[in-house]
Parts: C-alpha cells; sequence; structure tokens
C-alpha cells in the first residue's frame, strides 16, 4: 500500500489484480499513454548488524512484469529496477546507506527512480 500511496502522490494511475494469483501486483498508467506492470517487493526488518538488505524475488518472473519495486521500509528507501535488471535473480541485496564495491549488487541508480515508469 505504501508504494501505491507514492504513486498516487506522484500523479499516476493505478490498477489492482482482482485474482488471488497475479502475475504481477499493480499496472501504472502514467497520462494515459504509458502502461507498466509492477511487480512489488518488501522488507520490513533489516538483518541485524548489516549494511546490507536482502529481498526475495523467488515468484516474480521477469518476463511478466515490466518493473519491480522494492521498498526498504526501515529507511523508507524505493528502488524501481527494470526488469531487465533482475533478470533470473532470486534475491536482491541493497545497500541504503552505503555503496558497496560489488557490482552486481549497486542498484543504487535506481533509487527513487520514479521517472522511469514515465518513460515510453
Amino acid at each position: 500500500m505504501v508504494v501505491g500511496a507514492r504513486l498516487v502522490e506522484l500523479g499516476f494511475d493505478l490498477f489492482w489484480p482482482v485474482n488471488d494469483r497475479p502475475a504481477i501486483d499493480l499496472i501504472t498508467v502514467w497520462k494515459d499513454a504509458v502502461v507498466n506492470r509492477i511487480q512489488i517487493k518488501t522488507k520490513n526488518l533489516p538483518r541485524e548488524n548489516q549494511l546490507s538488505q536482502e529481498v526475495r524475488a523467488v515468484n516474480a518472473d521477469p518476463k511478466k512484469y515490466d518493473y519491480l519495486i522494492a521498498y526498504l521500509a526501515t529507511q523508507t528507501a524505493f528502488y524501481i529496477l527494470p526488469a531487465l535488471a533482475v533478470k533470473t535473480r532470486k534475491t536482491l541485496i541493497f545497500y541504503p546507506n552505503g555503496k558497496t564495491n560489488k557490482v552486481e549488487c549497486d542498484y543504487e541508480l535506481y533509487r527513487d527512480a520514479w521517472h522511469q515508469l514515465r518513460l515510453e
């Protein structure tokens, strides 16, 4: 709901699936022109004494969504990742409080990258 509220604040129209096993969590529409299928993953509690936070994406199929939005509740951090950035990873590791030298885990360029959802 937090992700949906943020999208509405930014001016997106939202559509939610009504069945109990959707491949996506919501659909966003920007100015009646740009439509995106969104998968949402959240992390409510960080690991103890760790700089990183893991978000599990086990059931997320990148062929069925356009963007995965990872929401880290304790930092109020949103990461808007294109499906191509996620690929087939089952666990995404974020470093919201500092950089990492692990190139495959550097998702900071996607932090608060809501503009991507407005591009055709």
